[in-house]
């Protein structure tokens, strides 16, 4: 039989969500709301209130890396990535892609997965050397509908879920993760 628990802490917030994801170390959680926001909190300050990410639609579910200090928030017709620090999230980079699905790789925190409406899946290295990130299309015309979500198994192998009913699996070969 369950037990009854008491819950460790409650947030409240205008609008009903959409999407929930929390830090890997449970430390952040950020959701979308219908209101198409995107708001982000520290989930050990009870009495803190969220921060907006502007510059988001809400419309398709944030993702945070591994370590939890990078963000991946889907805009109309772009991507923010922020960094996660002590205060507020910092705009690191946008990216020119309309994702509806998100999938940082494990363990490499840098390289984020997208997919979207164009059939297209691209590995993004968000690392920034030279202050600008870098892409490399993995699988454009591969996928026979929209991608709704992603998820990695290990370092090298990619789920790809797509609208048709479809799921492909990309072996990602570690050479194709270096920006060129």
């Amino acid at each position: 039989m369950p037990t009854r628990r008491e819950p460790v802490a409650i947030h409240v917030y205008d609008g009903a969500p959409d999407d929930l994801a929390l830090s890997f170390d449970g430390r952040w959680a950020v959701c979308s709301n219908h209101q198409r926001n995107t708001l982000l909190w520290e989930t050990h300050r009870t009495a803190a209130q969220p921060v907006e990410c502007e510059g988001t639609s809400g419309r398709h579910a944030p993702a945070f890396n591994e370590g939890g200090r990078r963000l991946a928030v889907p805009a109309e017709r772009q991507l923010s990535l922020r960094a996660i620090g002590p205060r507020r999230p910092t705009r690191l980079a946008l990216l020119p892609v309309c994702a509806s699905a998100l999938a940082w790789r494990p363990v490499d925190g840098d390289i984020l997965a997208t997919a979207g409406s164009d059939h297209a899946v691209r590995l993004w290295r968000t690392g920034a050397q030279g202050g600008r990130s870098e892409y490399t299309s993995l699988a454009a015309g591969h996928l026979t509908t929209p991608a709704t979500s992603l998820a990695w198994t290990g370092q090298q192998l990619l789920a790809v879920a797509e609208q048709g009913g479809r799921v492909t699996l990309l072996s990602i070969n570690p050479e194709t993760t270096h920006a060129s």
